[in-house]
């Protein structure tokens, strides 16, 4: 009895930290992000009425109909996943599953790699790309006497949070896209 009491007072603390007439107070000097200038083609793209139109935007397949496209490739494995009775949601370890990383390690550098023979590349799994950036941001800022970190322009907006003020390294750009060529900006890569 006691303890369902102590957990009903919590529950009730909490919500009312959380609750509507609460959260102008609680939210309030959190800014906004800025707007993400990638995420602003697909808005545009969306927008747009031309029939010929092509999303350039965020890097995934998509249907005829403008829908995710989830490759056959993908769903097979997802299967096979699912019907693999000896595998478990254990825990993976720090570095992540030690076969995908030798997996992905090949299939980044191939067989051959006088580097990866010798050792001399780490790969660790993360949660994702955004998950990767952050864990090498801190692992540079940590381990290197790295203070600058270059980004190309455009990138991703949460690329320079997790660089500058997420980790603290000064974000300096560099271009490589020219608009008017819809090609590589050589002249940007070298200034």
């Amino acid at each position: 009895m006691y303890h369902e009491g102590v957990a009903s007072n919590r529950l009730a603390i909490l919500s009312r930290h959380l609750c509507a007439e609460h959260q102008g107070s609680v939210w309030a000097g959190v800014p906004q992000a800025p707007a993400d200038a990638i995420l602003g083609i697909t808005e545009a793209f969306k927008g747009d009425n031309d029939s010929g139109k092509l999303n350039l935007g965020v890097g995934a397949y998509r249907t005829e109909e403008g829908q995710p496209l989830v490759l056959s490739a993908v769903r097979q494995a997802e299967q096979r996943l699912v019907a693999d009775s000896s595998r478990t949601k254990e825990y993976q370890p720090m570095g992540g599953n030690s076969t995908f990383c030798q997996l992905s390690r090949r299939l980044a550098f191939g067989d051959g790699c006088p580097a990866s023979a010798a050792g001399r590349i780490a790969t660790v799994q993360t949660l994702s790309g955004t998950g990767a950036l952050r864990v090498g941001a801190d692992f540079l800022k940590r381990h290197y006497a790295v203070k600058v970190v270059y980004l190309p322009d455009p990138t991703w907006a949460n690329h320079g949070n997790i660089f500058g003020s997420s980790v603290g390294l000064e974000v300096r750009k560099y271009r490589y896209f020219n608009s008017q060529t819809r090609g590589l900006d050589y002249q940007g890569l070298l200034s």
